[in-house]
């Protein structure tokens, strides 16, 4: 009669840690649904910009379904943005065109700098756990 792991301890865990790789399988699917979906509506709406005569109407919709908040890696944003549909993805980073800067001393993510030193209008690259689609 110790106090250590019993058998039933063992598989009731066992079947815990199926389910729990089986929802991130799941999530990790759902991802990627969900960045190919953003691509095709990005081209889609890129298409009816270049056929249509209300193109500042269209590019108004896609700028409001593309913005995201940029945030720092304690989870404060630090930045609104829009993502870069025309920009090719990339597996863990998106391309983020900053709209607005909250927080011009934070680290850049993936080059030397800060906030600070970008423009309003200027491309860049985040981390993709670290942006979160604008509601």
């Amino acid at each position: 009669m110790g106090g250590g792991v019993t058998k039933t301890q063992m598989r009731a865990s066992a079947l815990s840690r199926e389910t729990l790789r089986k929802v991130q399988q799941e999530n990790i699917s759902m991802r990627s649904d969900i960045e190919l979906l953003q691509t095709q509506v990005g081209t889609l709406i890129q298409r009816c910009i270049s056929s249509s005569s209300s193109s500042n109407r269209v590019q108004s919709i896609l700028n409001l379904i593309n913005k995201c908040f940029i945030k720092n890696f304690k989870g404060r944003t630090i930045a609104l943005g829009i993502y870069n549909t025309a920009a090719a993805p990339m597996k863990h980073v998106y391309s983020v065109i900053v709209e607005e800067i909250f927080d011009r001393d934070a680290e850049l993510y993936d080059e030397d700098g800060t906030l600070g030193d970008i423009m309003p209008g200027q491309v860049i690259n985040w981390s993709k756990a670290s942006v979160n689609p604008y509601q």
